[in-house]
């Protein structure tokens, strides 16, 4: 199935194409209006095998110059590749004592990246591991559309403070209190994001699909 969008190249970023499989295998498409004929291309010759490096490579050789002339540039660093997940069951086993809900971080340090002082605000709502009176990792709600009936969290946890079972513990705490909401939770991380994924998959989630980004910044 392919989806055709109007062109939008006003922002710093921009994405002419996607595709996605999904755990049942469907194989699903969406480009902007100047790249549907190489996303008919590439869905006739690598739907099999999608996420490919030759796949991937058939996809760069085809837009490069039309996102060019736009004056946008593919990052070939970005890798472009998710992995999505839905949370399944909450293992509340896997919450620990030391897991607390806040919904401000006011009181506390910031030993993680996590840039509170750009996102908290009334609405907001994290679980945390505190220890020493700093934050070492957090589990957060990323943005979504108003009156969504899904939301999707992300972790961070500080460098010193990983593999004790903190980023887990908090994953699945900030689900559990969503879900018990009525709340379809989601989780996505890079493929090549070992780590995110097992602890995703710790707190209950199961994959659902996997997904290619072709994304592009503005020169």
């Amino acid at each position: 199935m392919l989806k055709i969008e109007k062109d939008c190249f006003t922002l710093d970023c921009a994405i002419p194409l996607s595709y996605w499989v999904t755990a049942d295998g469907e194989f699903k498409m969406e480009a902007y209006k100047c790249a549907a004929n190489v996303a008919k291309k590439f869905a006739a010759k690598y739907k099999n095998d999608p996420f490919s490096e030759e796949a991937k490579d058939f996809i760069d050789s085809q837009l490069h110059k039309i996102v060019e002339s736009y004056g946008y540039m593919h990052d070939p660093k970005s890798k472009g590749e998710l992995v999505s997940m839905q949370l399944a069951a909450v293992d509340e086993s896997r919450i620990l004592p030391s897991t607390k809900l806040i919904t401000s971080p006011d009181g506390f340090g910031n030993a993680t990246s996590y840039p509170f002082d750009m996102d908290c605000d009334e609405d907001d709502v994290y679980a945390v591991t505190v220890i020493d009176g700093e934050i070492v990792s957090v589990a957060s709600i990323n943005s979504y559309p108003e009156g969504s009936a899904r939301r999707e969290i992300a972790v961070q946890t500080a460098p010193d403070y990983r593999n004790r079972g903190f980023a887990v513990s908090n994953v699945a705490a900030l689900s559990k209190f969503l879900h018990d909401k009525g709340y379809v939770v989601d989780y996505r991380c890079s493929v090549y994001n070992d780590a995110s994924i097992a602890t995703a998959k710790a707190a209950g989630f199961v994959e659902v699909s996997r997904s290619y980004h072709y994304v592009c910044y503005a020169i």
